[in-house]
């Protein structure tokens, strides 16, 4: 079986000038721009999941207070490390990057959508279902590009 040559940038480009020198780039490096994939969650929800995030101090792994099985737990489920709070993940910093989100980035979905490469999908649910929903996307893009030089 082939390896996949596929890349993913996980939130770049954030800007109109970062998407144009991308795309600049892809143009010289004979590249294409296959699919952008948005993550649609209301900010409310994204307020919560980033407030509820810990960081383990001995792993670095990220858990999430939401997750009811860690209710009122401070240590880690996987080494059972010491949890704790970026300074980052509070909720006024939280809205200063939803505010700076909506005047930098959102440009960038009507950008993508006119191109015809922007897949918006809903972000709410488990990590496996959010996951699922961008493989069946990252499934179509190979099925369609596979049909087009096939």
């Amino acid at each position: 079986m082939p390896q996949p040559t596929g890349r993913l940038f996980d939130g770049y480009p954030r800007t109109m000038p970062q998407a144009e020198n991308m795309e600049q780039v892809f143009r010289e490096l004979g590249l294409q721009l296959d699919a952008v994939i948005a993550l649609e969650v209301e900010p409310e929800e994204l307020i919560s999941r980033i407030t509820s995030r810990r960081t383990c101090k001995a792993c670095g792994s990220i858990t999430n207070l939401n997750d009811k099985a860690l209710l009122d737990s401070a240590v880690c489920p996987r080494c059972g490390g010491e949890l704790f709070q970026r300074e980052d993940d509070n909720e006024g910093v939280v809205r200063r990057r939803n505010d700076a989100y909506r005047r930098q980035s959102e440009p960038l979905i009507e950008h993508y959508r006119k191109k015809g490469v922007l897949y918006s999908i809903d972000a709410r649910g488990t990590v496996p279902e959010v996951t699922g929903r961008i493989e069946g996307i990252f499934n179509r893009v190979r099925e369609t590009r596979q049909q087009a030089s096939g």
